[in-house]
């Protein structure tokens, strides 16, 4: 006599066997899912990667190749300085080279000669002075430059020279007495 137990054992044994190739083939299926979405997304950066290389690549070559798109860009204005240079050199050597040096001739040429100097606003602004000022403020200012730099008080003997002809310049311009 069988047990109704043993009987629903040997039943149950193809249900739990169906039940694990169920969840196995469902685990198949989930892994199989998982790699393939994992394939496309390595697919996916791959092909960024690529497509960020291409872009990268090509901001490189437009920095590389941008000094020398310049160059070409400016060369026939080059050229043409540089010619006008040695034109100017020639002229130089053969007529002026004894009488003015190179960088004087250059100003010439170009037109700018010297700049006017203002020995007056050189000598105001030596003694720290601004228009208004008396004679009083002239000497009191005089007077406390040179003990600053009078070579007896440590001074030297180029700048109290600087100050007494600033001062006399000063003097001589407003036509004060000394």
């Amino acid at each position: 006599m069988t047990s109704a137990l043993s009987h629903g054992a040997d039943t149950c044994m193809p249900c739990n066997l169906f039940g694990i190739a169920v969840v196995l083939y469902f685990l198949f299926v989930l892994s199989m899912s998982v790699a393939r979405a994992a394939w496309g997304l390595l697919a996916r950066l791959i092909s960024l990667s690529m497509e960020l290389s291409d872009i990268a690549g090509e901001a490189l070559a437009v920095a590389a190749a941008w000094p020398f798109e310049y160059a070409l860009d400016h060369a026939e204005k080059w050229v043409a300085i540089a010619a006008e240079l040695r034109a100017q050199r020639k002229i130089w050597r053969a007529e002026f080279r004894d009488s003015m040096p190179w960088d004087e001739f250059r100003r010439q040429m170009a037109g700018q000669g010297e700049a006017a100097r203002d020995d007056y606003a050189d000598a105001l602004s030596l003694l720290a002075l601004t228009e208004p000022f008396t004679r009083q403020d002239l000497d009191a200012r005089f007077k406390r430059i040179m003990l600053g730099v009078h070579p007896d008080k440590g001074g030297s003997d180029f700048l109290a020279q600087q100050a007494t002809a600033a001062r006399a310049l000063i003097l001589k311009r407003k036509g004060w007495k000394k």
